[in-house]
C-alpha cells in the first residue's frame, strides 16, 4: 500500500500524517505504529488504531515515551495497564498508566513502593480510602509524597499530629493549612520552629484567647 509505503518511510512527517490520515485500515495502521520511521508517524497511528495488541506492544517497547504514553491512553486490559504502572522506569509513561489503573490496593502498592516520583504521585492523587491516605502522609519515607497525601486527606485527627509531628517543614504546613481545629493550630503556632508554618498557624486562628496564648 504505497499510502502506508509514505508514512513507514517517511521522515519529514509532514506526507507520513497526511498518509496516515488517510489509511481506515487497521492492519496498516497496526504496521504503521510499530514500523514508521518518526516517533510521530508512529504516534500518529498508534491514535488510530484499535488493536490492542499492537497498542500493548507500542506501550511496552516503543522508544520514545510519547508514542508508550499514546498507546496506553488506549488499552483497556487493567492487567496491562498495572503491569505498566508497575514496571515502567520513565515517569510519564508510568503516570499515564498510573492514571488508569481502577484497584485501589494496587494504586495503594505503587503510592508506597512506585518506581518513579510521578507515578507514586499520581496513585495517591486517585486512593480515595481516607484510612490508606492517612497511613502514607504519616508513614511513607518521602516527604514529597507524604506532602501529596496530606493535600488529599479531611480527618482533622491525623492532620493535627501531622502538624505537630511531621519532619518536613513543607508538609505541616500543609497539614496547618487544612486544619480547622485551633487546638493544634495553638501548638503549632507555639512549637514550630519553623517560621513560615507558625505564621500560617496563627493566621488560622480566629479565638482571641487562643491567639493570647502564642
Amino acid at each position: 500500500n504505497i499510502l502506508a509505503t509514505v508514512a513507514i518511510r517517511d521522515r519529514g512527517c509532514g506526507a507520513g500524517l497526511d498518509a496516515i490520515a488517510k489509511i481506515t485500515d487497521q492492519a496498516l495502521l497496526a504496521k504503521i505504529a510499530i514500523e514508521a520511521a518518526v516517533s510521530a508517524l508512529r504516534c500518529a497511528a498508534v491514535e488510530r488504531t484499535s488493536d490492542q495488541v499492537v497498542l500493548t506492544t507500542a506501550a511496552f517497547e516503543d522508544k520514545d515515551p510519547y508514542v508508550r504514553t499514546a498507546a496506553i491512553k488506549k488499552i483497556t486490559d487493567q492487567a496491562v495497564l498495572i503491569k505498566l504502572a508497575i514496571e515502567a522506569t520513565d515517569g510519564s509513561v508510568a503516570g499515564a498508566a498510573v492514571e488508569r489503573v481502577v484497584d485501589q490496593a494496587v494504586l495503594v502498592q505503587i503510592a508506597n513502593s512506585g518506581r518513579t516520583p510521578y507515578a507514586r504521585n499520581v496513585a495517591i492523587r486517585n486512593i480515595t480510602d481516607q484510612a490508606a491516605l492517612a497511613k502514607l502522609a504519616l508513614e511513607h519515607a518521602n516527604s514529597n509524597d507524604r506532602f501529596a497525601a496530606v493535600m488529599r486527606i479531611t480527618d482533622q485527627t491525623v492532620l493535627a499530629k501531622i502538624a505537630v509531628e511531621d519532619k518536613a517543614a513543607d508538609v505541616r504546613g500543609r497539614a496547618v493549612r487544612q486544619l480547622s481545629d485551633e487546638t493544634p493550630l495553638v501548638t503549632v503556632a507555639i512549637q514550630d520552629d519553623d517560621r513560615f508554618v507558625a505564621c500560617n498557624a496563627v493566621a488560622k486562628i480566629i479565638d482571641l484567647s487562643s491567639l493570647a496564648r502564642v
